[in-house]
């Protein structure tokens, strides 16, 4: 990964029999996955009182993605479980801190959100999530706003950047619904994973193809790339339109 440096994940869902969930941990243990990993609970998860462990939520985290789904897929094998009552919750760390900065900017989300319309289209269980309780896309770009800014604790956003303020120092995607088996689970991971560096490179390259051209553009009037991005996001332009017209200067 380029710009991500670590990703944890939530799994909600739970073992149907006893030994199921038994033989997952014991797993869990024998590949020296215990000090990254927490089995808790989660009380918004009902799979139902035939499910032997319910209400489940594994916790787990690394620097790599095929050890991540080298674990959810453990899981799954383990006949782990999940309804519309779990979501995937996905946290990331960037290897530098200003990318969040870039990350909470309107066009990067707007960007996104996009992405994931365009990807899951035809899927109505994603499409649902957009503006399920938990995780909604309304007023996103004011929410994250007042969340930088701690002027509020709610956290139900498709994106929560509380989660940089807690105690895991990350930034967590809520956004992705409930997988009926690994293979599924495995497509959303990977293309969040993806997106999200796709989405870092191509800003960051708008950035730097406006250093590049700020004589062109004003050279009096905007001195400073801090300038050219205010004047951006007070025209709700998105950096990748803004980068074809400067290369047609």
């Amino acid at each position: 990964m380029k710009y991500i440096k670590s990703i944890g994940i939530e799994l909600e869902g739970g073992f149907y029999g006893a030994k199921d969930g038994d033989n997952f941990r014991d797993e869990v243990a024998k590949r020296e996955w215990y000090s990254r990993f927490q089995w808790g609970y989660d009380s918004s998860v009902n799979l139902g009182n035939h499910f032997f462990y319910n209400e489940v939520e594994l916790r787990f985290w690394s620097y790599n993605v095929n050890e991540i789904l080298e674990f959810v897929k453990l899981a799954f094998d383990y006949n782990f479980k999940q309804n519309h009552t779990c979501g995937n919750h996905i946290h990331i760390r960037t290897k530098r801190k200003d990318y969040y900065d870039l990350m909470s900017n309107k066009e990067f989300l707007n960007a996104f959100i996009l992405e994931y319309k365009k990807k899951f289209k035809h899927k109505k269980k994603f499409l649902e999530r957009l503006y399920n309780s938990y995780c909604s896309i309304e007023n996103l770009s004011e929410r994250v706003k007042n969340q930088i800014k701690k002027l509020t604790s709610y956290r139900y956003t498709a994106i929560n950047f509380l989660s940089l303020k807690e105690k895991q120092k990350t930034l967590e995607f809520r956004i992705m619904p409930y997988a009926d088996n690994f293979e599924e689970y495995k497509e959303m991971f990977l293309w969040l994973i993806e997106t999200i560096e796709m989405l870092i490179e191509e800003f960051l390259m708008g950035k730097r193809v406006i250093e590049k051209q700020l004589n062109i553009i004003d050279k009096n009037s905007l001195n400073s790339v801090e300038k050219v991005l205010n004047k951006i996001n007070n025209r709700e332009v998105e950096f990748r339109i803004l980068t074809d017209k400067i290369l047609k200067v």
